[in-house]
């Protein structure tokens, strides 16, 4: 990176500190950098050689995406969350329901309400897994009736969920 983008980079850096309070050790850590000392050392141009690549990579990185600081850092929160999810909870994995008296209607139920869950988190959203269950079943109905939904049919529905 030459010395130009290190110096754009580092004036928006100082600017977005000061704009939403932060010192730069804070702004670092919700940069996700390493080291909260890297910040310093992207404000201070003697110390920019010093300053490991992968920070101003992360430093650019945040700086292209237009977000705030800490808006940033909560778009990171989500996409680890999100990743983690789908890594290690993917319930689309699971070829076999975990116990014999399952359906597969439960696991594919469980499939969409694990996704409904995660997009919604991403959305600042946080409803219980029995309300996201809910809200499936009223849309699964609405899919099968349509506009022909009646009051009695809600009824139903809202029995089974007793």
């Amino acid at each position: 990176m030459n010395t130009e983008a290190k110096r754009a980079i580092s004036e928006r850096f100082k600017v977005a500190c000061v704009r939403e309070g932060l010192n730069y050790s804070e702004a670092a850590r919700l940069l996700g950098l390493k080291n909260p000392n890297y910040g310093s050392m992207i404000c201070n141009e003697k110390q920019w050689d010093k300053c490991p690549v992968e920070a101003w990579d992360i430093t650019k990185k945040w700086t292209n995406s237009g977000l705030t600081l800490r808006q940033y850092n909560a778009k990171l929160h989500n996409d680890k969350v999100f990743n983690k999810a789908l890594n290690n909870e993917n319930p689309e994995k699971e070829k076999v329901p975990e116990r014999p008296d399952q359906k597969p209607d439960d696991l594919i139920n469980r499939v969409t309400t694990t996704y409904l869950d995660i997009a919604l988190r991403m959305c600042g959203i946080r409803l219980e897994i029995a309300v996201i269950n809910k809200i499936i079943d009223l849309v699964e109905l609405i899919e099968q009736k349509g506009g022909e939904v009646s009051i009695e049919d809600i009824c139903k529905l809202q029995a089974g969920w007793n």
